[in-house]
């Protein structure tokens, strides 16, 4: 095959929900159209199983399109004729997932942390409260396990810790018009005269590459969607919109990355209708996945902030500065500083919407490949954020939703005793379970340090700097501290960590080695120890 002569590889009625394709991680990408009547309705491209055995089954689901005849052309890549007749034979369809026995029991998948089923994930994107669910967006590549191929994939929960997942929310145009990130929200006024029923328009901002930034509103509750006949609604050099309520001067605003000159940062543009934008403002040095929202500081309810989020990208891949907004102009308090510590930790957004003004933030696990998986990247647990007073200012905390405690079973509870006694029940606990939620209180001796090892990966305290260290990344917290406060989520393949209430957060892909055992290191005093057992969301 030359990439300019199209190969049909199958046609086909469609009967059942789903074409499986087989995939062979690393091989040569061919990029497949799906046509009805002469015409492309999709296009994507597969590192594609030829004769071989596959490493995963990729699915794509063909709902929309029951009864309908398709045709699925082969059209770029080199292709021979008896990888056509192969795929003809194996490329098959069904009306349930393949290998579904297998999914979510994968050895490396995590189980309290969300996974896309199969494919690649990255930014969380669209994240809205409504009717009460929590609605989880995200960048995903159904296709492979490396970036590509981006739509919008949806995933739903009830509580925050159980997720379901379903059909994908935004589709790619074509290969050199995706659909990027973006933001979520209601329309509760309708001011953009898309409600069609009693229910509000549930609406997505998402950055079409080919076009510019666009929207589309759903009346079912977020399981369908269009687009809103203006669109692209903004035309710059630029992507990643969100957009919030500003509810002083009852207006939209949204807050984007845009590139001026050269020059990066992130742009403030207003709405009264969601469909004519104007730009008010520029705030350079930022990078990609803007977030703005107000805060109170912790213990003073009447002391409110506005926060902007994101990333310096040279300087810190989580960022943030807090001051105030007037509907137009971000004024900062102070530099931007050091947010979440990752180092696996990026593109984090909050949900729109969320009940009593709560700010609860996900962030992408952007980290490495899991080895043999059908799946890759992932979800940080959800996170509460706080502003709180510290000795070095105002900072922005990360701690988990508190909904997490539903999994925990059983409890284990030390307390006034050494680190030898500690590691006795440390050490029996981790030998025979899986997933933990450890909680410390830990003193550093004379020499002014602790660490935790986590099954190879230690957690490192130096008092006397105030330096925290894991997984390749370090956090400053006040020096000359003695006393440590952690909280350490241990997860299959993923180990998140959270030091004095969440005022230095870390989140990292983990993978360990067999008979690893978690256990304090050097001779820190445990002031309190509780341990949970934590049960799987799957």
């Amino acid at each position: 095959m030359t990439d300019s002569t199209p190969i049909l590889v199958k046609r086909w009625r469609v009967n059942q929900r789903y074409l499986h394709l087989p995939v062979k991680n690393g091989s040569e990408k061919i990029v497949f159209h799906i046509c009805q009547n002469g015409r492309m309705v999709r296009e994507f491209e597969i590192e594609l199983a030829r004769g071989e055995p596959p490493d995963w089954w990729a699915f794509y689901d063909l709902a929309d399109w029951m009864g309908a005849e398709l045709d699925l052309l082969a059209v770029q890549g080199e292709l021979e004729d008896a990888a056509v007749s192969w795929l003809a034979q194996h490329i098959r369809e069904s009306d349930e997932l393949l290998d579904a026995a297998d999914l979510y029991r994968e050895p490396l998948r995590p189980q309290f942390h969300f996974t896309t089923r199969r494919g690649w994930n990255n930014d969380p994107n669209g994240m809205v409260f409504f009717e009460g669910n929590w609605h989880l967006f995200y960048q995903h590549n159904p296709f492979g396990i490396r970036w590509g191929n981006m739509h919008w994939g949806h995933a739903i929960s009830r509580d925050l810790v159980h997720w379901q997942e379903l059909p994908v929310a935004l589709y790619q145009r074509s290969l050199s018009d995706m659909a990027f990130s973006g933001g979520g929200l209601v329309d509760w006024k309708n001011t953009s005269g898309t409600q069609t029923g009693d229910r509000p328009p549930l609406v997505i901002a998402f950055t079409s590459t080919g076009r510019g930034e666009c929207l589309a509103y759903s009346n079912d509750g977020g399981m369908s969607f269009t687009e809103f006949a203006e669109n692209p609604v903004i035309r710059h050099q630029g992507r990643d919109p969100k957009i919030i309520w500003y509810e002083p001067q009852q207006k939209w605003v949204m807050i984007v990355y845009e590139e001026v000159d050269q020059e990066r940062g992130y742009a403030i543009y207003d709405s009264r209708d969601l469909k004519q934008w104007n730009r008010l403002s520029f705030l350079p040095g930022y990078f990609e996945c803007p977030e703005l929202f107000d805060l109170p500081v912790e213990g003073r309810p009447d002391q409110v902030y506005w926060v902007v989020y994101g990333s310096l990208w040279e300087k810190s891949r989580s960022a943030c500065a807090i001051g105030s907004f007037d509907g137009a102009h971000f004024t900062p308090i102070h530099e931007n500083h050091y947010s979440h510590y990752g180092p696996h930790f990026y593109a984090a957004q909050i949900f729109s919407d969320a009940p009593n003004r709560r700010r609860i933030m996900i962030g992408w696990l952007a980290g490495p490949h899991y080895p043999g998986m059908p799946f890759s990247q992932g979800m940080s647990v959800p996170l509460e954020l706080s502003l709180r007073e510290t000795t070095q200012g105002l900072r922005l905390c990360y701690y988990p939703v508190q909904e997490l405690d539903a999994l925990r079973e059983g409890a284990m509870n030390i307390q006034e005793t050494s680190a030898a006694h500690a590691n006795i029940l440390l050490t029996e606990v981790s030998k025979h379970t899986e997933l933990l939620d450890i909680r410390l209180v830990l003193f550093a001796p004379e020499d002014h340090s602790a660490s935790l090892n986590v099954r190879g990966y230690p957690i490192h305290y130096h008092a006397t700097t105030g330096e925290l260290s894991f997984a390749g990344s370090r956090a400053r917290l006040e020096p000359g501290q003695n006393r440590l406060e952690l909280r350490v989520l241990v997860d299959r393949s993923v180990t998140e960590v959270f030091a004095n209430r969440g005022e230095a957060a870390f989140s990292a892909m983990t993978f360990f080695e067999p008979g690893q055992v978690i256990r304090l290191e050097g001779n820190a005093w445990v002031k309190e120890m509780e341990i949970h057992r934590l049960r799987s969301i799957w």
